[in-house]
């Protein structure tokens, strides 16, 4: 993994809240997600860091950019860009000047309603240890945010390898800003603790992801590579 050193100046306070207050505002952003994730007529934009912790000390960081919308997605990572349509997944790797062709993942709405079912059962068991309101700059820009602390049963924990869940909800949007998971301590475990900042969020997404075909934005005609990727090599398992 990348070693990052990461040093942000910041300012910080913090005052309890009513946690049924916190438990009504993370539905509230939840249905809000789920609507955007799963209705075809709704599209999901989100940018996001991702900041993994590894046991060992080590660390990596990425930016993601993502958008779907009716079945169609793009992302964007500092390794790859992912197209997919109804019928085709495209990955292109700059780094190892690889094109990765396949039919879709099966990240469709059958697949997303089952991630959201496994939340939703997730949060039936979730309970709010800690809420509070902060301000903090590294965080929605400084906007004022409900920081909710929730804790699992510990048969959950354990099977999950979870100890902490940490959720930031910007009050005067709804829209998650951020999520911890600081992970349990176990052989088996590589991770210690993985942070999702979120940049940007547009729950109501009007655009497509992209024009044309996914296949379109890597090949010209049916075999042909675009003159970009005329050096790249092409792993076709469609």
């Amino acid at each position: 993994m990348k070693r990052i050193v990461v040093l942000i100046p910041f300012l910080f306070w913090v005052a309890s809240v009513v946690a049924q207050d916190c438990e009504a505002l993370f539905q509230e952003a939840y249905a809000s997600l789920k609507k955007a994730s799963l209705q075809p007529t709704h599209g999901l934009m989100m940018k996001y860091e991702v900041n993994v912790l590894a046991v060992t000390g080590e660390q990596y960081t990425d930016v993601i950019n993502l958008q779907m919308k009716g079945g169609r997605f793009k992302i964007t990572s500092g390794d790859f860009t992912l197209y997919q349509d109804d019928k085709t997944m495209v990955v292109i790797q700059p780094k190892a000047e690889t094109i990765f062709v396949t039919k879709p993942s099966g990240m469709d709405k059958n697949k997303l309603q089952e991630m959201m079912a496994l939340q939703d059962s997730l949060a039936r068991y979730m309970t709010i240890k800690k809420c509070s309101n902060v301000s903090d700059s590294r965080i929605a820009d400084g906007k004022p945010c409900r920081k909710m602390d929730f804790m699992l049963p510990a048969n959950i924990e354990k099977r999950m390898g979870v100890s902490a869940v940490t959720y930031w909800i910007e009050e005067s949007t709804r829209i998650m800003r951020k999520v911890q998971i600081i992970y349990k301590k176990r052989s088996e475990q590589p991770l210690a603790r993985v942070d999702f900042d979120f940049r940007e969020m547009v729950v109501d997404y009007k655009s497509q992801p992209f024009d044309g075909t996914a296949l379109s934005k890597v090949m010209k005609g049916k075999s042909n590579p675009k003159p970009e990727y005329a050096r790249y090599k092409i792993i076709d398992k469609r």
